[in-house]
């Protein structure tokens, strides 16, 4: 019979030694996955933090348009609504000219034709038509006009 040395040395050695050989290898297909795995986890993480910065990149680009298009947009309906005001101004001040260009010569016309009148009435015998503010013409005042502008009132007789 063998020793108890003996057979660890001949059935227990071999035996470990082969368990030791199939763990190695067992081991080295870990190792070699968790190389493969750290390679690949590594490419991705590198992947990642580069579409990141490209994303970044794209929207600081991008924002940057945005907010480019946007102050050009406002700037050029700054200058839309001035010039519409502008043109309302402009218009509005050609009517103001129009007008007091119609009354001017709507004055110069009438007085043109009350002095032709007068020089009819001068001609006839009569005297001259004239307006002061303050009174108003001669036929106002003997038609009895009042300053306020109304005719006044035919007082009326005295009963008997």
């Amino acid at each position: 019979m063998r020793t108890l040395e003996e057979f660890q040395k001949e059935v227990l050695a071999p035996l470990r030694e082969e368990r030791d050989e199939k763990q190695a290898a067992a081991l080295e297909i870990k190792t070699k996955a968790g190389a493969e795995f750290m390679k690949r986890k590594k490419d991705i993480m590198e992947k990642e933090s580069e579409f990141k910065a490209h994303q970044k990149s794209c929207l600081k680009e991008f924002l940057g348009k945005q907010t480019l298009e946007k102050k050009s947009f406002f700037v050029l309906m700054d200058a839309e609504r001035t010039d519409a005001h502008a043109q309302y101004q402009k218009a509005s001040h050609d009517s103001k000219v129009a007008k007091r260009r119609a009354n001017e010569e709507y004055m110069d016309k009438l007085g043109i034709a009350f002095a032709e009148y007068n020089k009819e009435r001068v001609a006839n015998g009569d005297c001259p038509v004239f307006y002061d503010y303050r009174r108003g013409t001669i036929d106002e005042r003997k038609a009895g006009y009042d300053e306020n502008g109304w005719p006044e009132e035919p007082k009326p007789e005295a009963e008997k």
